[in-house]
């Protein structure tokens, strides 16, 4: 699975952070980042659909169902 930065930047605050709600990641990139709150839902999306975030309700739990250190490892064999 390839994830881009954007995608790994998600993914950075859920493995610091363990499982969050959506809304949650929001407030949270909005302060690591210039992104709006559509910008993060879009990328939180693509990691759903990617199979990197279990997303579960209620309230739209995003739980990260990749490791790390696999996604570092993929990332330096390319």
């Amino acid at each position: 699975m390839k994830l881009y930065d954007s995608e790994i930047k998600v993914m950075n605050v859920l493995w610091e952070r363990g499982s969050l709600k959506a809304s949650e990641i929001v407030k949270i990139m909005q302060n690591l980042t210039d992104w709006n709150k559509n910008t993060t839902y879009t990328v939180i999306k693509k990691c759903v659909d990617k199979g990197a975030i279990e997303r579960r309700e209620p309230g739209f739990l995003c739980v990260p169902i990749i490791d790390k250190i696999d996604v570092q490892k993929r990332k330096h064999k390319n």
